[in-house]
């Protein structure tokens, strides 16, 4: 089984987002590469389709279909 997401186009905008900030928020967790940071991404447990998307520090961000983050 595979753990792959088939984010909206707005999931994607934001996972692209949160992946471009700056090197100085990710701390010592940033990612080496996009394709890296897009493998860590898993869909929410009953989420009705968002996404859960590592960030710095342990943090996780949740990204709704309709591009909405939160922690």
């Amino acid at each position: 089984m595979s753990n792959r997401i088939d984010p909206t186009k707005e999931q994607s905008w934001r996972l692209a987002e949160i992946y471009n900030r700056p090197r100085d928020w990710w701390g010592a967790s940033a990612p080496a590469t996009y394709r890296e940071f897009r493998a860590d991404c898993v869909y929410m447990i009953g989420g009705d389709g968002a996404i859960v998307a590592p960030g710095p520090a342990g943090l996780f961000l949740v990204i709704e279909p309709d591009g909405y983050c939160h922690t």
